[in-house]
């Protein structure tokens, strides 16, 4: 299903493990059904971010569309991989999805937020990446 357009999007891709929809300013991933979500598929992810933003700071909603796992604790690398994230957002659908970023949250060093809507997510995002790239630049 693919994310409704609020901001122009400027690509889509659609890679083994995800649908990424690349924004201006940040990226809306859906994970597929059934995918082991780690850190060599976030890899792959980086690659697309950093074709796009190269360097630049950029946000990154997850949209949790669809069913699948990943390990609590790779959250704790994040920033290696993506290192100019700037803010982390996940749109949440039903209570164990929220429970399972609540545990997430635990091993993430940022900014991460929790919306149960796309469009309250990219709303937030768009403020919180200009807010940042005004601080990184005073």
């Amino acid at each position: 299903m693919p994310p409704i357009v609020y901001d122009t999007l400027v690509k889509r891709y659609d890679v083994d493990c995800a649908v990424v929809s690349v924004y201006t300013d940040y990226v809306v991933t859906e994970v597929k059904e059934g995918v082991d979500f780690n850190l060599d598929n976030a890899k792959v992810l980086a690659r697309l971010v950093k074709r796009h933003f190269n360097g630049r700071p950029f946000g990154y909603i997850s949209n949790r569309t669809n069913s699948y796992s990943n390990v609590p604790i790779d959250f704790s690398k994040v920033k290696e991989v993506f290192p100019s994230l700037a803010a982390f957002a996940v749109v949440v659908y039903n209570p164990l999805q929220k429970r399972m970023v609540e545990i997430e949250n635990q091993f993430y060093e940022g900014n991460m937020e929790t919306f149960s809507s796309l469009k309250n997510a990219m709303n937030w995002m768009r403020g919180t990446v200009s807010n940042y790239e005004l601080t990184e630049t005073s």
